[in-house]
């Protein structure tokens, strides 16, 4: 039966090694990338080879290596898979075409075909026995996993052992049930560090005390790091979908996430420090709530705070005898969605809202006019203003969350159909012209319908 039939695996290690050993017979010397491209073409589920790169350079991790493989071989002896290995000093793009690293030397590449190859990236240490185990429980688990899977069969990775690598305080530990809750459906500001890692990894157990370190510098210090940074890791062979969908060919591999997208891949050194100044290098800037007021007084709410904030949007609204205090509060309520909710466009981006009663005096209406909006335009209305720049662009489309966020947007991104950008009115010019109108200050409203007008009035 098809699915007993036990894989042979082309493994490639990328590690220093002198063959000639005992089992030198065993392993065929590669000479040439051509040779090397042929082997991986020839390579299938059912008829596999071990291959190892290595770089004679490389004395000590020559000996180290050509232990390790030698046990390897020896442990594979009785079964129907060959070796074979390759000196990347000689052969030329042996590393670039597996897409290997030399500076990941030592690692293990096991292919099973043209288009699946898994990378074994742990470190070759002193301890032999431990790297050839860890090896040979690596290759026995995908060499089943890829039998089962050929023929439509489910494999099912062994039990779940404790890893230190997950259990220190602080690691979040993500799950195929928990991930998109955790990483992806998150705010703009959420960054989460994972590693992705497997129980039987001898080099997911020696990063385990650094890692748990890291995740405690950082959950420990949100000043530094903020309120929705995590430190996180997946067991691999437990939820190997999520390792399907990132790619993950080796372990420890370790991907950084902001905003819910995947942002990089950490490639530097192992150590705490190098891991902390990495998730500080990518940490987004920080979020300044964006908020919402009405304009009271105009020395303060325009003239400091309106021309200092990153982009300032004023509304002109209409006045409550055309618009009682329900449409008034949808108004606002559609001001708010784009202003401090995660879905709107000036969320996270510190941008002032202010709103103001438009057409109250003739004196505002002019001013109004100055800013390309007003009576002509109809009410509501709104201008951005960006103060830095001294521009503002005046809204002209429908006063509604789908007509904001097309206009805002435009503000942000600019390209086709973005409103054009208009000098702002000085500061002093524009107060002055307020100061004629009598209405430097404004009563806050609050929240009730106008007065009834007398019969005088009305007239």
């Amino acid at each position: 039966m098809k699915s007993l039939v036990l894989l042979s695996v082309i493994i490639a290690f990328v590690i220093p090694c002198s063959c000639e050993t005992g089992t030198a017979s065993v392993i065929e010397v590669i000479e040439s990338a051509s040779r090397l491209k042929s082997l991986v073409k020839e390579s299938s589920p059912t008829s596999s080879v071990i291959v190892h790169f290595y770089s004679s350079k490389d004395k000590k991790a020559s000996r180290i290596s050509n232990e390790v493989v030698n046990k390897i071989a020896s442990a594979f002896q009785f079964l129907p898979v060959s070796f074979a290995s390759v000196d990347v000093d000689t052969v030329e793009d042996a590393l670039s075409s597996q897409g290997i690293k030399k500076k990941d030397l030592p690692a293990v590449k096991l292919f099973a075909g043209p288009k699946v190859s898994l990378t074994y990236k742990e470190a070759f240490t002193g301890k032999i026995e431990e790297a050839a185990q860890s090896v040979v429980n690596w290759v026995f688990e995908e060499t089943k996993r890829m039998t089962l899977e050929s023929v439509g069969l489910k494999y099912t990775p062994p039990p779940k052992k404790p890893s230190s690598s997950s259990a220190g305080p602080g690691v979040l530990e993500l799950t195929e049930s928990n991930f998109k809750s955790k990483v992806i459906d998150v705010s703009p500001d959420t960054v989460v560090l994972i590693e992705f890692f497997a129980p039987w990894c001898g080099h997911c157990k020696a990063l385990a005390p650094t890692y748990n370190d890291v995740a405690k510098t950082v959950h420990g210090d949100p000043e530094t790091y903020g309120e929705r940074t995590f430190v996180a890791s997946v067991d691999a062979t437990v939820h190997n979908s999520l390792a399907s969908t990132y790619g993950i060919r080796g372990f420890p591999t370790i991907k950084l996430f902001v905003g819910g997208k995947l942002k990089s891949d950490y490639d530097g050194g192992r150590d705490a420090n190098s891991i902390k100044e990495f998730i500080r290098a990518n940490l987004p800037p920080k979020v300044v709530e964006s908020s919402i007021r009405q304009l009271t007084d105009w020395s303060v709410d325009y003239e400091e705070d309106c021309l200092s904030s990153p982009l300032c949007v004023l509304s002109f609204l209409p006045s409550l005898y055309d618009c009682d205090a329900k449409c008034r509060k949808d108004y606002l309520k559609i001001l708010k969605e784009e202003a401090v909710n995660e879905s709107g466009t000036g969320f996270g981006r510190g941008w002032l809202f202010l709103w103001i009663e438009g057409g109250s005096t003739e004196e505002m209406i002019k001013l109004e006019e100055d800013l390309g909006v007003g009576p002509g335009v109809g009410y509501p209305n709104l201008v951005v203003v960006n103060g830095k720049k001294e521009k503002y662009s005046p809204f002209r489309g429908s006063f509604s969350p789908a007509g904001l966020k097309e206009f805002l947007k435009g503000i942000i991104y600019g390209g086709k159909g973005a409103s054009p950008l208009y000098p702002l009115v000085s500061s002093e010019t524009l107060l002055k012209k307020i100061k004629g109108s009598k209405q430097m200050t404004i009563k806050e409203w609050d929240g009730k319908d106008a007065p009834p007008l007398d019969d005088k009035d009305e007239l």
